[in-house]
């Protein structure tokens, strides 16, 4: 019983650790500012405070391939050159340690190629047309250990934002995955939607007692502490 407490009051505190800060530029690179400010990041609160008629262009595009497992965050502006940033941050790779993965470890491996105005109008179609297909799902828990988009941007001058969690709709049709993953340049194996297998059933104790949830409001995503 003392171990399941402590395991749901560790699950707690990293819950207020995420909502605690509001994100500003070079938060992902730390990664104690990178969890304090997740879920403004996610929202897409720097975003939006810039966001106005005239300004740029600019997308979001974060998916959670299971917390523990694989995070994977792309950005580009709507400028040229239409760079694509890119950073997957997984669990680190304890047999292959040296400098370079050691940094990774902290920061995740980044990535960053220059693209094209039609690859940029096509991507930014897609997540209009994703938007307008499926609008936010008001009061939906998005899982740590599910699998899920959340966009963020500014579009034409206007705040957008939506979020897909597998098995819930709009998800299966989402094209601009397959978009972001073939201009994808970090190496990185995509960890896909899939159903739990045998590892993943075998380790359920220690999930259910390491899950916490974001939830999803009509223009950004909050904490769901005691959820």
């Amino acid at each position: 019983m003392r171990k399941e407490l402590l395991a749901s009051f560790a699950v707690t505190l990293s819950l207020v650790a995420l909502t605690a800060c509001e994100y500003h530029p070079g938060d992902l690179d730390n990664p104690i500012n990178r969890k304090a400010a997740w879920y403004s990041f996610l929202s897409g609160d720097d975003i939006r405070k810039s966001c106005s008629p005239g300004s740029p262009d600019y997308l979001r595009l974060v998916y959670n391939g299971r917390w523990y497992e694989q995070v994977r965050v792309y950005q580009v502006v709507g400028v040229a050159p239409y760079t694509l940033n890119q950073r997957v941050i997984g669990p680190a790779d304890l047999s292959h340690v040296n400098a370079d993965l050691a940094s990774e470890a902290l920061t995740g491996k980044t990535a960053h190629n220059d693209t094209a105005l039609d690859y940029y109008k096509s991507l930014a179609a897609s997540v209009d047309a994703a938007i307008a297909a499926t609008p936010p799902q008001v009061d939906q828990m998005l899982a740590s250990d599910s699998f899920y988009w959340v966009a963020s941007g500014c579009r034409g001058g206007k705040f957008i934002f939506d979020a897909w969690q597998y098995g819930s709709p709009g998800f299966d049709t989402l094209s601009f995955p397959n978009q972001l993953l073939a201009a994808d340049h970090s190496g990185i194996s995509f960890n896909a939607p899939h159903e739990p297998d045998s590892l993943d059933l075998s380790n359920k104790p220690m999930a259910d007692k390491q899950r916490w949830y974001v939830r999803v409001y009509a223009d950004h995503v909050g904490g769901a502490i005691g959820f």
